[in-house]
């Protein structure tokens, strides 16, 4: 909890002149109310609801989903929204008259009790694997146990895993059906497995591409729904192939051997999220120090902190696009300092709920003095969540400029 808590504090810090020495009482991590945070949609519908008791942990809210197919937990605001769109769209398709007997069967048989807890699959990366074991051994030995497993490809796939039709067959219903082939969601992954097999064996030759699927209205879209780019990518390629196809592009923007290959072997980061922060380092193009953002992706600790990279690196590429004149990146701890042509500092934090402790005030106090960071004519943070008042109240005594409740572009 410690390296999480200094990667996202530094976020934190870089704002800053020296703050005053006296200031907020320090506070503990607040218990929220999942009522007073989200929207009605978020809260409840027709397949979900989401318990009322919402603690914060690390910056970020931890949400009990209570679905039909069973209690799921979402540790950000983000993944909430990406949890309750899988949810809508397993039951709207499933249950849906084109679904097919199969689909509809395999829905049916997911459903089980809105309190029996459902923990997320830690090896998403090896559910669209193409290649044999002994292929995979040798090619991504340097990976092995990504996302905490053995490295075995075909752990959620049985004898299926070294089939090329097996892997295109996932993808291409993930696409049909707007759903991350790389989502950790045990029912996700059941459901795009199993019609993967009827497909390839002919027992089930459903399209599912004309199905209604549920509005996105009210929820974050889901990774692959971002952009062109991103989904051919990701929904076109095995995971080695997106891993090449990535490389290649980072070493065109400049990025050392060695950064990229620890990016591209970073366990939390799956082909889907890679794929993302590769195309908003694209969107920088030009500024200096890229690789800063590819080395502070290399640092998520775990599936939370590796979808708050995406955000990060798709609000910066977002902000350089819109407002242009980023200079140059700087990180440390997972965290991305950017600098304006005219040497201001900017940092995006997308965190849901910020509080002061003595842990965040001597993080912050500690970097204060950074050369550049002190001569910078102003610092300003936009948040995604909110800032307690007494953080608040801290960072502007520090000479802070913040800006909360900011919109991060819908890339995950």
């Amino acid at each position: 909890m410690h390296s999480r808590r200094t990667a996202l504090v530094v976020l934190l810090v870089v704002a800053g002149a020296t703050a005053a020495q006296a200031g907020p009482a320090y506070e503990q991590p607040p218990v929220l109310k999942a009522s007073e945070i989200l929207t009605p949609a978020e809260l409840e519908g027709p397949y979900h609801k989401v318990r009322e008791r919402v603690v914060v942990e690390d910056y970020l809210c931890v949400f009990e989903i209570e679905s039909d197919y069973g209690l799921l937990t979402a540790p950000s605001r983000r993944m909430l929204g990406t949890r309750l769109r899988e949810i809508e769209i397993l039951a709207t398709a499933g249950r849906s008259s084109e679904a097919g007997e199969v689909f509809r069967g395999l829905e049916n048989s997911l459903r089980r009790s809105a309190t029996d807890a459902v923990g997320a699959i830690q090896d998403p990366f090896g559910t669209v694997r193409r290649v044999p074991q002994a292929a995979y051994n040798k090619t991504f030995g340097r990976v092995k146990g990504l996302f905490g497993s053995s490295g075995d490809p075909s752990r959620y796939e049985g004898s299926w895993a070294a089939s090329t039709l097996y892997g295109e067959q996932k993808r291409k219903i993930a696409g049909e059906l707007n759903l991350d082939p790389y989502s950790t969601n045990p029912a996700v992954q059941q459901v795009l497995n199993e019609l993967a097999k009827a497909r390839a064996t002919g027992s089930w030759t459903v399209d599912l591409s004309s199905t209604a699927l549920p509005s996105a209205v009210g929820y974050t879209r889901s990774a692959v729904d971002a952009q062109a780019e991103v989904k051919n990518v990701v929904l076109s390629n095995a995971p080695d192939d997106v891993d090449k196809l990535n490389d290649r592009k980072l070493a065109e923007l400049g990025v050392s051997t060695y950064a990229r290959q620890k990016f591209l072997a970073c366990p939390w980061l799956s082909p889907t999220h890679k794929t993302i922060i590769t195309a908003a380092a694209g969107g920088l193009r030009g500024v200096d120090d890229l690789e800063a953002l590819l080395v502070a992706a290399s640092e998520a600790t775990d599936e939370a902190r590796a979808v708050l990279q995406t955000q990060q690196a798709a609000m910066l590429a977002a902000f350089h696009a819109q407002q242009g004149g980023l200079r140059r990146l700087d990180g440390t701890g997972g965290v991305v300092i950017a600098y304006t042509q005219g040497g201001h500092v900017i940092v995006v934090l997308p965190i849901d709920q910020g509080t002061f402790d003595a842990h965040t005030e001597g993080a912050i106090r500690g970097v204060l003095e950074v050369p550049r960071v002190k001569a910078a004519p102003s610092r300003t943070i936009y948040v995604t969540g909110r800032c307690s008042p007494a953080l608040e109240a801290f960072l502007k005594d520090a000479g802070v400029r913040v800006f909360q409740g900011v919109k991060p572009p819908k890339t995950s």
